[in-house]
């Protein structure tokens, strides 16, 4: 028992490097804000940072499909071959044509509506903020100003809000729904006291808390260098067999984690001589990671065990 503690330790505290043109596959060298496999394809919003950011749809291989511009959206998630896009208070649903197949949600303070005090990219975004679809399309949106997770139907229909008492102060980083609806949520508290992986059902009842902050094994990293920075996990994805995949923000480490939330193993990657700095994670239903960093987006086939 001491051993296998001592090997996953050593796995945490000296991650495996990923390299370009060796373990990974280079698909575009831009900055990347996020991206998310939506089918047999790829949506990314990405560019110049300084500049603009536009959104793309492009295959597996990272040849480009098509541009799409009329949907300059910052923050997205894919499910059942759709984009779900959160803009001005709403949840926006397009093919990936880019053609708008639904809209729903709305801004104000009834218990099916997002307020305007959000953050993702910026300190003045409104309405849902982080979203997730379900296994069988239903769609999470993340309310910064309730401190709850909204949860609609496929159809729009909301079904009800869950987590204010587990989320009411902490800061969301990130989210994903595994295949039976329960929704993994990357938080830390206000007072940077702590961070965590939590699993909460549709329902609104807490099912797991994994990590906290501090260093080496079952543990977040702190960041001592600058107490105002990020801490605890952020951007995540689920695996085919339930591991999770999440990036401890500080290390920007990709960390393995079984269902249960035990921790398998560490990797970085590596952009020359230094670790890139990690800003989105999506998995297809083939198994192969996309990953968002600030320098290039990079697909990884894992092997499976």
């Amino acid at each position: 028992m001491l051993i296998a503690l001592a090997v996953l330790s050593s796995l945490i505290q000296n991650p495996i490097e990923l390299k370009p043109g060796r373990d990974i596959q280079l698909l575009k060298k831009e900055f990347i804000v996020n991206c998310v496999a939506v089918g047999d394809e790829l949506c990314y919003n990405g560019g110049d940072p300084e500049d603009s950011l536009l959104t793309y749809v492009i295959r597996r291989d990272g040849k480009t499909i098509r541009p799409l511009p009329k949907i300059p959206f910052e923050y997205f998630a894919g499910g059942a071959g759709r984009i779900y896009e959160s803009r001005d208070g709403h949840i926006n649903i397009y093919n990936l044509q880019g053609k708008r197949l639904r809209s729903f949600g709305s801004i104000g303070s009834k218990p099916n509506q997002f307020g305007r005090d959000g953050k993702v990219w910026d300190e003045d975004k409104e309405g849902p903020q982080y979203l997730a679809v379900g296994p069988n399309g239903d769609v999470f949106g993340y309310d910064q100003q309730s401190s709850t997770i909204k949860h609609f139907d496929k159809n729009g229909k909301f079904l009800g809000s869950f987590a204010h008492t587990l989320l009411k102060d902490r800061t969301v980083e990130g989210m994903s729904v595994d295949s039976a609806n329960n929704v993994f949520v990357s938080t830390f508290k206000y007072d940077r006291s702590d961070a965590n992986l939590l699993k909460v059902s549709a329902s609104g009842k807490m099912l797991a808390s994994i990590g906290s902050l501090g260093e080496g094994l079952n543990h977040w990293t702190k960041s001592d260098s600058d107490p105002e920075r990020e801490i605890g996990p952020g951007c995540l994805a689920l695996a085919w067999n339930g591991n999770i995949f999440a990036v401890d923000i500080n290390s920007d480490q990709i960390r393995v984690l079984d269902k249960a939330g035990k921790p398998l193993r560490a990797f970085v990657i590596m952009y020359g001589e230094n670790i890139a700095h990690i800003t989105s994670l999506s998995i297809d239903k083939r198994g192969t990671i996309f990953i968002g960093t600030s320098q290039a987006l990079y697909s990884w086939k894992p092997q499976r065990p």
